[in-house]
């Protein structure tokens, strides 16, 4: 690559605050970022230093990246259906065939990873990047984005895609809501919820050293039935708490 390609970043949630902040510190050519509302924009101005547009009036770049919601998509990408620029959108769930069919050179750029705006202790270089491509052009220019998270790049197809971001929802999305259960119970017992994390962190820790099936531990693993139905009992008031403990305790034993 001749020249460092020009960015535009187009949203205003966490992934496209993450976006423009990796590719700031990797001092790359943010041309700006661009959304509906110019409003939601502001923090972008702020914590960046870089120009804010409209998808009405917008700069000409080497790479726009779509930073939106799954269902916003097609129409945003629409916007940039007669550009030569390489789009890319940032969704996990969806692939290529999202975009624009017009658009000429067009890409998935998926950063696997949760993203809140404002948390600037991100460490981006761990962070494992997965594209799709349908040109040279976009090869390369996805390739360089990457850069900016340090860590391993994979072209994948977008079924395949789809099982991944499963697999972060369910290793992200549905912990974080056990926890939040794990932290009310907790609390209806009178019981501070600090107690929880290090066997948090002790379950992560030995996931990662010896895979989670040599890990598991627990009544489930056991077959220890009377502690399942003193579990089980004790949650008759709250069925969907109950409901998913059976099934995961059912998952378990398979």
């Amino acid at each position: 690559m001749k020249t460092m390609p020009t960015i535009l970043v187009v949203g205003s949630g966490n992934v496209a605050w993450h976006l423009c902040n990796s590719f700031n510190l990797s001092k790359y050519k943010i041309r700006g970022v661009a959304a509906r509302s110019l409003e939601k924009l502001q923090a972008f101005k702020s914590d960046f230093s870089i120009e804010t547009f409209s998808l009405n009036d917008f700069p000409e770049v080497d790479i726009v990246l779509l930073a939106v919601s799954d269902s916003s998509i097609p129409a945003v990408s629409e916007i940039f259906k007669n550009s030569n620029s390489t789009i890319a959108h940032t969704s996990g769930a969806f692939g290529i065939k999202e975009l624009h069919v017009n658009i000429k050179n067009k890409g998935v750029f998926y950063p696997f990873q949760t993203f809140t705006k404002g948390n600037s202790n991100l460490d981006y270089s761990s962070i494992p990047t997965f594209l799709e491509s349908n040109s040279e052009q976009v090869d390369e220019h996805l390739k360089y984005l990457s850069k900016a998270f340090g860590s391993n790049l994979y072209f994948i197809d977008t079924e395949a895609k789809k099982g991944l971001h499963i697999a972060g929802v369910i290793a992200n999305n549905f912990i974080n809501k056990l926890l939040q259960e794990s932290i009310t119970l907790l609390e209806q017992n009178k019981i501070p919820q600090e107690v929880i994390w290090p066997l948090v962190e002790e379950t992560l820790k030995k996931a990662k050293l010896t895979g989670p099936l040599k890990a598991q531990t627990g009544p489930a693993i056991r077959n220890d039935q009377t502690t399942i139905n003193e579990h089980l009992e004790y949650l008759e008031n709250e069925p969907n708490l109950q409901n998913v403990y059976l099934k995961l305790t059912q998952l378990i034993q398979e």
